[in-house]
């Protein structure tokens, strides 16, 4: 960077992307007292969780409906309910839906509704899953203090990072001999091989085997996907652990309060402020370059874009090891899910009340063979025949969701999407997911087909396209055991921090990965102020 600074300003950190993960970084570096400006490319802060269709009067929809894993801790110390974080429904119930109407229940408020709906299926399964639930309770317990910590590097050159593998051993041994024996059995199992191990019920086991792959390219037969689930069922959302819940006013309200609380802290936030480089002299940042031409004085910059954007474009990879620049080129990343919006005239019959309907979660995937067949369909680049999918109406919860709007809105999250269509483009693919959509649900809630109004659908590329993320990736990479912990995004990045001085990675792609928890920016920027304090 040379010459005057000009109008963009100057500032001891900066923060680019206003998704959650941004704006929790922020916060927390303004509340230690730095000055930070916040760089959202787009018209509106929120990232992948807000992105949603702009036609058809879903104005108030975004790709991210539910939400689990938002860190209390990061609740309680930014004051998110002071700024307006409230929640509809704080433990949704999952409801399996079947062919055939048939309904599988499994309440997160009450127990025996959830062994009386198992049980119509198969007694001996009712009776085994409360354990199984203790089970997978105990077992993501076990790893759920690491996704609030920075992973340590394999060097073990000073105490702080053989304290954290002494803490890693002493999970596991706290666990006991059983419960750490089945641990390191299960953790790098599939999910189809285990729900296969303790239950009969088909419904049961495409339950657990959707939430195992959910927002992954995964089939239930992939490799870790135990691990996978695990990781969900560690995260705590208004203070009960697996759980989802729905914020008022959905997740763009959430976004709200994390915006609400950087700015109470000091932060800036501007909007429409597209960054086009990451200046760099001499190996340390110095400074960002916006698309407008103005530049940014900073010395610390947290990044919460996807990190092969913030280093292979934002930053060059002449700046960088061959090395690393291979293992981010490398790093899977191609999305395999799908949104899709739908308002109808009346309410759908899915055999359950209004007001059920708005506590619960539904699920469309009646068995694991079927989530298998729709990976190996996608995997290939087909679309399935039928979509495994994930079903919610918020606004029957929460009349914020919708604003004025008082017609049902159904959202849909649809798994085994391909990223691209065998010999046919992206326009045909988005054709054939409303296509599809509109079927399950005319098949699952008989009549709802006639009363569709309006019909949206979001692919990954335009995730991709909109986003900037490559590949269009709900965790910006997948979260395989092969890239998480000390291998994400790559190895040598672990740490959030990157081979140039005071770049910092913060997103989605960072330890402990995607969904809207809020822990990669929170981990990243802690580590970067506990580094400038050091001096290091």
């Amino acid at each position: 960077m040379t010459g005057a600074v000009t109008k963009g300003g100057r500032y001891d950190v900066a923060v680019v992307g206003g998704g959650h993960n941004g704006l929790v970084a922020a916060a927390l570096a303004a509340r230690a007292g730095r000055s930070v400006v916040v760089l959202e490319a787009g018209p509106r802060l929120g990232g992948m969780a807000t992105l949603g269709p702009r036609n058809g009067g879903f104005d108030s929809a975004g790709a991210a409906h539910l939400i689990d894993g938002l860190s209390p801790a990061l609740v309680q110390s930014l004051e998110l309910q002071r700024h307006g974080l409230q929640f509809a429904v704080s433990t949704l119930d999952d409801v399996a839906l079947l062919p055939g109407g048939e309904l599988l229940v499994v309440s997160g408020r009450d127990p025996e509704a959830t062994r009386r709906s198992i049980g119509r299926f198969s007694p001996r399964d009712a009776e085994r899953f409360p354990e199984f639930e203790a089970r997978l309770g105990r077992l993501s317990a076990a790893l759920a203090p690491f996704l609030d910590r920075v992973p340590p590097t394999l060097r073990f050159e000073e105490w702080s990072e053989r304290l954290e593998y002494l803490r890693l051993g002493w999970a596991m041994r706290r666990l006991g001999r059983r419960d750490m024996r089945d641990l390191l059995r299960i953790i790098g199992m599939n999910s189809f091989d285990l729900a296969e191990e303790v239950f009969e019920t088909d419904a049961l086991k495409g339950l657990i085997g959707f939430d195992s792959l959910l927002g992954n390219r995964f089939g239930p037969r992939s490799p870790n996907t135990v691990y996978t689930l695990l990781q969900r069922k560690a995260g705590t959302i208004a203070g009960r652990r697996g759980a989802t819940a729905l914020p008022k006013g959905g997740p763009a309200a959430l976004i709200e309060a994390l915006a609400a609380s950087a700015r109470a802290a000091g932060a800036e936030i501007r909007t429409e402020a597209r960054v086009a480089e990451i200046l760099v002299d001499n190996g340390r940042v110095n400074g960002l370059l916006l698309a407008d031409g103005s530049e940014i004085d900073c010395r610390t910059v947290l990044s919460s874009a996807h990190p092969r954007t913030t280093l292979l474009e934002l930053v060059g990879a002449g700046q960088l090891d061959a090395d690393l620049v291979r293992g981010l080129r490398h790093a899977r990343g191609e999305g395999g899910t799908a949104k899709v919006w739908l308002r109808l005239g009346a309410l759908p019959d899915f055999g359950l009340s209004a007001s059920d309907l708005g506590r619960s979660r539904l699920v469309f995937a009646p068995d694991l063979g079927f989530l298998e067949r729709g990976h190996d369909a996608a995997k290939y680049g087909e679309l399935p025949d039928r979509l495994a999918m994930e079903i919610a109406l918020p606004g029957l919860a929460d009349e914020h969701q919708l604003g004025s709007e008082s017609k049902p809105v159904v959202s849909v999250t649809l798994a085994n999407v391909p990223y691209r269509l065998r010999n046919r483009d992206d326009a045909q693919l988005k054709q054939a997911l409303v296509q599809r959509t509109t079927a399950a649900l005319a098949d699952l809630a008989p009549g709802s087909g006639e009363t569709i109004e309006a019909v949206e659908a979001l692919t990954p590329k335009e995730v991709e396209a909109a986003t900037g993320a490559p590949g269009g990736h709900w965790h910006h990479l997948e979260t395989g055991l092969d890239q998480t912990y000390l291998l994400r995004p790559a190895p040598g990045l672990a740490q959030y921090r990157t081979p140039i001085q005071g770049l910092w990675l913060c997103g989605a792609g960072s330890h402990p990965g995607g969904g809207v928890t809020g822990r990669p920016g929170a981990n990243a920027a802690r580590a970067a102020l506990a580094a400038a304090k050091t001096g290091r």
